[in-house]
């Protein structure tokens, strides 16, 4: 499979599309990589082309330093995403890639006066909403492997991999750094639809906190939610693709 990879590679597209009239822009959830996002090119429309953002250090990245903030990351992924940015954009965040996709949107309209046409995020709290105050990249490797496992992602066999969770935790950490030192400040809403996605059984997530998204848009906001835990990116992959090609429909891509 050929992999286009553009400008250093902080974005990936397994499966070039030049007849495509939008470009689908994956972010990954926090300790995750390009891959996560291998199964739903196949199953793209041939009117979208998938591209996948791949952060440092992970993958094909490995040797580069990681970024534990998001003005580390934000600033240059959007200039790097104005390289594709001659066709609409459709953005989709998981969990930490929700926030990396909503900011990154609002550094395009600041910085190059280029709207999205659409923000997709899941499993992740509207950004303006208080957190609580975490340090959970302090933790102790053997506490947050107990944090993963609440989680619920991760196989117990690799919790139980020493070798693997030396290289993983790293990356886990500096990406808990990101979420946990976000600060949100105040500006318009984005002038792009946003749909939200949530599990049911999400422990950390309410759907009242995926509804307040709306504040985010002056344009519609729809929220959907499955029976699911909180990575229904995996569980629930087909029904939010479902969900993403009708809500871009009545713009006439199809």
């Amino acid at each position: 499979m050929n992999t286009v990879m553009i400008n250093r590679s902080w974005l990936l597209c397994q499966k070039p599309n030049p007849a495509a009239r939008m470009r689908l822009v994956c972010f990954p959830y926090a300790g995750g990589n390009a891959r996560i996002y291998d199964s739903w090119a196949a199953s793209m429309p041939a009117e979208l082309e998938l591209h996948v953002v791949q952060l440092p250090g992970r993958g094909n990245r490995f040797a580069e330093p990681l970024c534990s903030h998001i003005s580390e990351i934000v600033p240059v992924l959007a200039k790097e995403i104005m390289a594709v940015a001659d066709k609409p954009l459709v953005f989709f965040g998981h969990s930490m890639g929700a926030l990396l996709g909503f900011e990154v949107a609002r550094q395009l309209r600041s910085t190059y006066a280029k709207p999205i046409a659409h923000l997709f995020v899941s499993a992740f709290k509207a950004p303006h909403l208080p957190r609580m105050k975490t340090e959970r990249y302090r933790l102790s490797d053997e506490d947050l492997i107990e944090e993963l496992r609440h989680f619920n992602g991760t196989p117990e066999i690799l919790l139980k991999d020493k070798e693997l969770m030396d290289m993983f935790l790293p990356v886990m950490r500096a990406d808990l750094e990101v979420c946990e030192t976000y600060a949100y400040t105040d500006e318009l809403p984005l002038p792009c639809p946003i749909t939200a996605f949530g599990g049911l059984y999400d422990q950390g997530i309410t759907p009242n906190e995926l509804s307040d998204w709306c504040e985010q848009t002056s344009e519609g906001f729809q929220l959907e939610l499955f029976q699911g835990d909180h990575f229904i990116v995996h569980s629930h992959r087909n029904e939010m693709l479902d969900y993403m090609k009708k809500a871009v429909n009545p713009m006439g891509v199809y």
